[in-house]
């Protein structure tokens, strides 16, 4: 069992409906039960590897390098992988504090937890956090838990600097002689904003 008072969590999705509703849940249930700092991306939206980066290099206010991050793990709200609502269009998944998908043992505990639970903790006072807010806005949702607006690609696009060579990318991508083109499929995630970012803005 982790000591939660202190710890740091990053709440995100992919945008889908009900989207923003659950992370309002989400983040009077995180202060409830004691989470100190809770990370939403502008918008709420964030794809999974963007959560994963985040949660590795992520440090109070800025972005930090590769296993500097402070964030005890994610929640990315997605039906990608776990499918649930009355129509299954709708999911939870949980990256860990490397950034990692929950493991098994991990999950399997969450199971045993749900089915032994008659209660939890949540507060009454809530005013809800514009996610729209610009990236750095903060909100004191008890004396002892804040709210931050994070910019959702700025970890991310860090790690990929560190993994390719933009320059030469960009180099290749402008080429005309080469005649290069691409066509990129989201799959009705949260990848194309990122994919904006990263080919159009960055490239």
């Amino acid at each position: 069992e982790t000591t939660k008072t202190g710890q740091t969590m990053i709440v995100a999705g992919d945008g889908r409906y009900y989207n923003t509703p659950a992370i309002q849940t989400m983040i009077q249930i995180l202060a409830g039960n004691d989470i100190s700092e809770i990370w939403i991306p502008q918008y709420g939206i964030m794809s999974t590897p963007a959560v994963s980066a985040a949660i590795r290099r992520r440090v109070p206010d800025t972005c930090g390098k590769d296993g500097d991050g402070v964030a005890m793990g994610g929640i990315v709200l997605t039906a990608s992988h776990n499918p649930g609502g009355p129509t299954e269009d709708f999911g939870i998944k949980y990256n860990e504090g490397l950034g990692q998908p929950a493991g098994e043992e991990f999950t399997e505990a969450v199971y045993k937890e749900s089915l032994a639970i008659t209660s939890y903790e949540t507060i009454s006072e809530y005013k809800e956090v514009d996610l729209s807010a610009p990236v750095g806005t903060q909100y004191a949702v008890t004396p002892t838990c804040t709210v931050t607006i994070i910019d959702p690609f700025e970890d991310y696009v860090n790690c990929l600097r560190e993994c390719f060579d933009f320059d030469k990318l960009k180099r290749f991508s402008s080429d005309s002689k080469k005649g290069f083109r691409m066509l990129y499929d989201g799959m009705h995630g949260a990848g194309g904003p990122f994919a904006r970012r990263v080919l159009v803005e960055e490239l």
